[in-house]
Formats: C-alpha cells, sequence, structure tokens
C-alpha cells in the first residue's frame, strides 16, 4: 500500500490524464515524484507531474479544458499550468529544451491497469536524487531488487 491514503484516486487521475494525452497524440512523460510512484516504489506524493512536449503545449491545455485550467504561465522557464481533476493537483509542465520527448533514453514505458503510457525511468531519477536525500534508498533498494529480477 501506498503512503498516500488516496492511492486509488491517484491512479484513477493518472489513467485518466494519460489515457487522454495518449489518444490526443501528445507527447508526454510523468515527470518527478509521481515517475517513482507509477513505477510501484511506496512514496507520498502531493501532486502528479506531467511533462509534455513545447510544441504540443497549447493541445495539452485546450485538451483539459473541461477542468477550467488557468492561464499558462512561464516562470523561470518553466512553462506550466495545473488542474485540480477529484481533488487532485495535475502539474502540467514543460520548458523550452523538451523539443523532442521521443528521443529521451530515459522514457519508458510502464503499464498499470491494462493502461500503458510514458514515464522517466527510476534510473533518471536516482541519477538526480543526492545519496542523502530521504528517497535515496527507497530508489537503490527499487532498482537492486529490479536487477535481481532480471538476472538468469
Amino acid at each position: 500500500m501506498s503512503a498516500n491514503d488516496s492511492e486509488g484516486v491517484l491512479w484513477a487521475v493518472i489513467l485518466e490524464m494519460v489515457t487522454a494525452l495518449e489518444q490526443s497524440g501528445i507527447p508526454y512523460q510523468i515527470d518527478s515524484s509521481t515517475t517513482l510512484f507509477v513505477h510501484g516504489i511506496d512514496v507520498y506524493i502531493k501532486d502528479v507531474d506531467i511533462m509534455i512536449q513545447v510544441d504540443h503545449f497549447e493541445d495539452a491545455h485546450a485538451l483539459v479544458r473541461p477542468y477550467n485550467p488557468p492561464p499558462i504561465t512561464d516562470t523561470n522557464g518553466w512553462i506550466q499550468f495545473h488542474i485540480f481533476p477529484q481533488d487532485v493537483d495535475v502539474h502540467f509542465l514543460t520548458t523550452n529544451k523538451m523539443t523532442d520527448l521521443a528521443a529521451n533514453t530515459d522514457r519508458v514505458r510502464v503499464t498499470h491497469q491494462d493502461t500503458t503510457f510514458w514515464s522517466l525511468s527510476v534510473d533518471w531519477c536516482r541519477r538526480h536524487t543526492p545519496d542523502d536525500h530521504e528517497r535515496a534508498p527507497l530508489i537503490d533498494q527499487y532498482l537492486t531488487e529490479r536487477d535481481q529480477s532480471r538476472t538468469p
């Protein structure tokens, strides 16, 4: 069981969002701590982070129009907006450097309840997590168990 009291609601929102993005052909990937969550690492997440390819960001904004998203903002190069389906903070973000998500070798497919979607890899998260961070041991344990299960 996740540290999130509302794991089922989080999954419902994540699956709803990635399904809509997939069906619309909008390049995306699950990002930040949400990456750990979707890979099954028991972490608390305060929001759902979804990185969108920059040239499709306005398309993503239009896609979630039924949730009344606020205007897109650009703060220090981070282009973003939030929506709140089922009271879950879904954070859509991009930068001008996010021009070709398909070329990102750290972008992997994850499947949950027969829905397959794009996420950053746990390996990427580990490379960007300091050794003294509270999540580092959880990530290390996941990677060790994953690598042991791949050994013949």
